[in-house]
């Protein structure tokens, strides 16, 4: 394989336009498939992403903005980075396991104070929530919390 140095089109390589592209071309085939089995489709990915940078916005989160999220690995993580970047801000995860002194060292490190430092993005959660609470209305057991 040869090295190609040119930059990609964004189209290509944008999380944002890759869920738009996704959901436009393929809304009901599996996107995302999470322990325990449960699965988004094109469509419902796009759909919960939109919610999720919606209440992300609505607390206050603009684009640039670095987001450090300190949250267990799940669908609210996947939300968090996802619609974070749907924004066109920066998600920057912290390992849970990380407290006390080596999480003042990881913030320090950062070189300045982050945008936002949040345990679990509250507004991506409910977006989640109420997202998948129509999703079992319309899909039956598929798509829960």
């Amino acid at each position: 394989m040869v090295f190609d140095p040119r930059m990609p089109e964004r189209e290509a390589c944008v999380l944002g336009y890759q869920l738009e592209r996704w959901a436009r071309e393929k809304p009901d085939q599996t996107a995302i498939i999470f322990h325990g089995g449960e699965t988004w489709t094109g469509g419902e990915t796009l759909e919960l992403v939109r919610r999720a940078a919606k209440g992300l916005q609505d607390m206050g989160v603009k684009k640039g903005e670095h987001v450090l999220s300190w949250q267990p690995n799940n669908r609210e993580a996947v939300l968090t980075w996802f619609g974070l970047n749907y924004l066109g801000a920066v998600y920057v995860p912290i390992n849970t396991a990380y407290k006390g002194n080596l999480l003042r060292h990881l913030v320090g490190a950062l070189g300045r104070q982050p945008d936002r430092l949040s345990r679990r993005s509250g507004a991506a959660s409910r977006q989640h929530r109420q997202g998948a609470a129509e999703r079992r209305h319309h899909h039956g057991r598929r798509g829960g919390t």
